[in-house]
């Protein structure tokens, strides 16, 4: 089961909310509370486009909190580098899905070549402010989305991650929610075949380098598109009891995969949702999901995004097990 993609006047609904300061910081402190040890913050879009962004991080960070930010790094200018590294921010995982800049304006229409040199300029000044001051955060975790316009690219990719002393890399399938508007990025056979002939050199790139990845979690998804549909039928899924997703409009999701709220912090407070049935019937099913071998109610389970966590919590659970699913 796919997510809904929303059509032009449920973005245009989307695009115009905002998420409340004074809510946010309150819902900061209140997770805090409950035992909160890590945030990410993302967005239907760039999360350091809002005002507050960096007074929410800093918030969560100042209280004792490892904090990631998904981000595509064009904002990432070197004021806010220096506030990053001030507050001991830990990890920057950025979404380039190009290793050049002619790739990039491949993937990023309407870019000029100029923006990827930028982004690569800003983050070797964080490579060398973090050099110069002898410290190891915020940690850069470089992403790329394979899709038909980059799939070529994925050595140079890995280079790229060099260049800019990039500590970890992932490589994520592209995920079309089946429709037709995205086809053109889906992958063909020639295409797949491509890809898996560079994943060799790219491990070998990476390791040579001291670069984490996920190449092995990556190709056991890897259908051409995001494909979780083989992996849950091997493993549970953990992520009601790892984490929650809270939306812009006050809607707490188990995870991004799943369209059925929960609940909304602007009715509930979030413990109460957190201890509801309604998570409890979550984790029940979440847990049961390889033995039933039918995806969870309101989740499209086949195409997680979450793959590279279930599967860290299944290998920390099951040490001596060896995985007999993937490539």
């Amino acid at each position: 089961m796919s997510l809904p993609f929303p059509n032009d006047e449920d973005l245009r609904r989307i695009q115009k909310l905002e998420i409340d300061p004074k809510r946010t910081s309150a819902l900061i402190d209140e997770v805090v509370r409950m035992g909160t040890r890590r945030f990410q913050f993302s967005a239907c879009g760039e999360p350091f486009l809002h005002r507050n962004a960096l007074e929410f991080m800093g918030r969560a960070k100042h209280s004792g909190c490892t904090c990631v930010v998904n981000t595509n790094g064009t904002l990432l200018k070197r004021e806010v580098v220096d506030e990053l590294i001030g507050m001991r921010f830990d990890e920057l995982q950025i979404t380039t899905m190009a290793g050049s800049a002619k790739v990039y304006r491949l993937t990023h229409p309407g870019s000029e070549e100029e923006d990827f040199n930028r982004i690569a300029s800003n983050l070797l000044y964080l490579a060398e402010r973090k050099r110069a001051l002898g410290l190891r955060q915020p940690k850069v975790t470089l992403c790329n989305v394979v899709i038909s316009q980059n799939h070529k690219d994925l050595v140079e990719f890995a280079g790229f991650a060099s260049h800019i002393h990039a500590e970890r890399v992932l490589f994520r399938p592209f995920f079309d929610v089946e429709d037709e508007r995205l086809s053109s990025m889906v992958l063909g056979p020639e295409e797949i075949s491509r890809v898996l002939e560079q994943m060799a050199k790219v491990r070998l790139h990476l390791d040579s380098a001291g670069i984490e990845h996920n190449v092995t979690n990556f190709l056991s998804v890897f259908k051409g598109k995001l494909d979780t549909s083989e992996l849950y039928r091997n493993i549970p899924c953990y992520y009601g009891w790892l984490s929650s997703r809270v939306e812009v409009d006050g809607e707490i999701y188990p995870c991004c995969r799943c369209h059925v709220p929960l609940g909304n912090i602007q009715y509930s407070n979030f413990n109460d949702i957190w201890h509801s049935e309604a998570y409890a019937s979550f984790r029940r099913s979440a847990l049961k999901i390889n033995r039933l071998a039918t995806p969870i109610a309101g989740c499209s389970c086949d195409q997680c995004a979450n793959f590279n966590a279930n599967l860290s919590v299944y290998e920390l659970l099951h040490p001596l097990k060896r995985r007999s699913f993937g490539r």
